[in-house]
């Protein structure tokens, strides 16, 4: 063995990392002979013949929230680049295994054990070799039984004259049985000359699949997602482009020009809005176990959905908060327009802002930014506002924000809630600029037509020294008029010419 070794004893491992480890034979991390247990650890880069990572013999091994990665086994004829079962019962909980590398079993090669994994995502393996099994999973002549897991990316290669078999599964012997249930097969590939069975390879044995999707595979010979070449394979309430089931029930034919999956070539196995594979399921094949691959509510809308996620079943996006106190933020600018900004959220698609000018009746607008500007508004109105972020795939809408109300009051610059010289002053620093240029800025540009010029410092003028509360027939478009004398004592010496009549 290489990094640790447990000789008919128990064991238990907590918040450990066993990395860079190799062995000539057995368990390049890890050589179990007993009963281990490991929580919250990483087996990583390690490396062996049999049992990369992880070799266990005819015992009993446990991982929950583990991390088995980037492991190998080497040589001609090598077994299980992440783990190896031999003969003993392995069962894995909320686990991601990736990136490993095997003749036999990139992921993991159970040999007439029982595996058992929930909740876990098997991406990224590979086996590679003259001929070669089992990219993600190779189990043999044993159990293996997946619940709510993700099987993808995972590759069976080769450059000789030989059948590569089985680039995400592959179950062989006459007494190998495989179960999936609540799971997703996808974006795995057998590749090579004689490549079959991109998603799995059923060689003898039987197979049964239950509320699953196995779709999106790729065989350069023959299966894309399925390949049987005996034995007994089932499906019930299954999505896939593979129809030739030796029993089936509820099962549905994928559908390429139809929605199914979040982002899948950036590995998003999210069910997508609209997707074939919401509420296809049947319930009754999710009994002892009531959330997702997420952890999130298993059934939503009263139908279990197909694969290891459940759509909408996630917590929503938390609410985004109006912006308050900067300038320009919230404030009025334009004539009769508002700019509204709000936080940005994580994982957020876009936002919806709502206004509305009596707390009833409420327009909506969307919007892809932390921002929106909002026109055609009334001079003295109260106006009410309210934003949400937009959910995609696993993530549900927010819920709206607080309710923020900001008066039309487009001279008041500063949005402090007086018409005064500091009103002045913002629009002074921004004067004859034009929209575009460093200099300009919205909310100085009272009238909303691109330049800041005598047009805004006209609307200002007229209603200086006003309350942004006073009576809205007090804010008036000025007559055509100078009110020089009013900027005297605000005038700084270093005003531009152009600026004579402040």
């Amino acid at each position: 063995c290489g990094g640790i070794y447990n000789d008919s004893g128990v064991a238990a491992l907590t918040n450990c990392t066993i990395c860079s480890n190799t062995a000539e034979r057995h368990g390049g991390g890890i050589y179990n002979y007993g009963m281990l247990t490991l929580t919250n650890c990483t087996v990583s880069e390690n490396t062996a013949r049999y049992g990369g990572g992880v070799y266990s013999d005819t015992g009993d091994l446990t991982l929950t929230d583990c991390a088995v990665s980037g492991n190998s086994a080497t040589g001609e004829y090598c077994y299980g680049g992440g783990i190896y079962n031999n003969s003993g019962m392995a069962a894995l909980t909320n686990c991601a295994i990736s990136e490993n590398t095997a003749r036999y079993g990139g992921g993991v090669y159970s040999d007439t054990g029982d595996l058992t994994l929930t909740d876990c995502a098997v991406s990224g393996n590979s086996a590679t070799g003259e001929y070669c099994y089992g990219g993600g999973i190779y189990n043999n002549s044993g159990m293996a039984a997946l619940t709510n897991c993700v099987v993808s990316g995972n590759t069976a290669s080769g450059n000789g004259n030989y059948y590569i078999s089985g680039g995400g599964i592959y179950n062989s012997g006459s007494s190998a049985e495989l179960i999936l249930t609540n799971s997703t097969v996808s974006g795995n590939t057998a590749g090579g000359k004689y490549g079959i069975g991109g998603g799995i390879c059923n060689s003898d044995g039987t197979s049964a699949l239950y509320n699953t999707v196995i779709a999106r595979n790729t065989a350069s010979y023959n299966g894309n997602d399925v390949y049987s070449s005996s034995g007994f394979i089932s499906a019930y309430n299954t999505l896939s482009s593979y129809t030739d089931w030796t029993d089936r029930d509820g099962c549905l034919v994928y559908n390429s020009a139809l929605p199914l999956f979040t982002d899948a070539p950036n590995g998003d196995y999210t069910l997508a809005e609209n997707s074939q594979a919401i509420d296809k399921g049947n319930n009754k094949y999710i009994a002892g176990y009531n959330t997702d691959l997420a952890g999130n509510p298993r059934i939503v809308n009263g139908i279990v959905d197909l694969g290891a996620y459940e759509f909408g079943s996630s917590e929503p996006l938390p609410a985004p908060t109006i912006s308050i106190g900067d300038i320009g933020v919230y404030v009025s600018y334009g004539a009769n327009r508002h700019q509204i900004v709000w936080t940005a959220v994580g994982n957020a698609s876009g936002y919806e802002l709502a206004y509305s000018a009596d707390g009833n009746s409420w327009t909506t607008v969307a919007a892809k930014d932390t921002s929106a500007v909002i026109t055609g508004l009334a001079y003295g109105a109260d106006i009410q506002y309210r934003v949400r972020a937009l959910g995609a795939g696993s993530y549900t809408n927010s819920g709206w924000s607080a309710i923020k109300t900001f008066k039309v009051c487009p001279m008041d610059i500063n949005g402090d809630g007086d018409i005064t010289g500091a009103d002045r002053s913002f629009m002074v620093g921004a004067w004859l600029s034009d929209e575009g240029e460093e200099d300009f800025v919205h909310y100085a540009d009272i009238n909303g037509d691109g330049d800041v010029t005598g047009a805004d410092r006209a609307f200002l003028v007229s209603n200086w020294l006003l309350n942004a509360e006073d009576n809205a027939d007090d804010l008036v478009y000025p007559p055509a008029k100078c009110a020089d004398t009013v900027f005297d004592e605000f005038a700084p010496a270093d005003l531009n010419t152009d600026l004579a009549v402040f």
